[in-house]
């Protein structure tokens, strides 16, 4: 009887293990959104954090789609009340003028900024699409800038993480692009210049640059590439 003693307690504390951890999952919320916006218009973008991905489009609207997901997992029955923090986490468009939009994310005052990982327990994913002549503002906290398909001016400001921005073949814009640490790279300009062994920096003014595209990250990386036409 005594390999019948040990092993019952052992196979019930497996069990048990194993039971908490599948209830344990995380947390998401979609939220969708859409306003009407001018061409030509600006769209400046305030505080966010996590991963921003935007697209240029045909469409006059700018729509967005929002993913919150919270980084651990939490037990079914405590769900209820971590999605009350979840909505507490503010993702609003503000009309400025016809067309200037802002949209700015606010988070609630007692999550404290932890290094490299945002400022709370979400993962946040933009989804936006933009009129393609958009001129964009951005003001991005923590994580990925993606951009592609946006022929309008762009003024991107990361403090941590990577910003991508994908350029047609026939682009006419001045480029200035700096981290004070880590690397920038371009698929149009390989010169880039190295800022203290830390940083890079890369300027073109080359012509008569219709646009400027401006791009800074305080500690990751820069990378603008050429965009090529999709195939079938």
């Amino acid at each position: 009887m005594r390999p019948y003693l040990i092993f019952t307690p052992c196979l019930w504390l497996t069990n048990n293990v194993l039971a908490n951890n599948t209830t344990r999952t995380p947390i998401e919320v979609l939220e969708t959104y859409s306003e009407a916006f001018q061409s030509h218009g600006t769209l400046e973008i305030d505080g966010s954090y996590g991963a921003l991905i935007i697209e240029g489009s045909s469409s006059p609207n700018v729509r967005l789609k929002l993913e919150k997901k919270t980084i651990k997992g939490y037990n079914l029955a405590d769900h209820d009340q971590f999605k009350k923090d979840i909505d507490q986490t503010l993702v609003r468009f503000q009309r400025m003028s016809p067309g200037y939009l802002r949209l700015q994310t606010k988070l609630p005052r007692f999550n404290l900024k932890r290094p490299l990982q945002g400022r709370s327990n979400l993962d946040l994913t933009y989804y936006l699409t933009v009129p393609r002549d958009t001129k964009l503002i951005i003001r991005h906290d923590v994580g990925l800038v993606k951009i592609r398909e946006v022929i309008g001016q762009l003024d991107v400001r990361s403090k941590v993480g990577e910003v991508e921005v994908s350029l047609s073949e026939s682009h006419n814009s001045s480029i200035h692009a700096s981290t004070r640490i880590g690397d920038v790279e371009s698929d149009f300009h390989p010169e880039v210049t190295r800022k203290l062994l830390l940083g890079a920096e890369l300027n073109d003014d080359s012509g008569r640059p219709r646009h400027r595209v401006d791009l800074q990250v305080g500690v990751g990386a820069i990378k603008i590439t050429r965009q090529r036409p999709e195939t079938i």
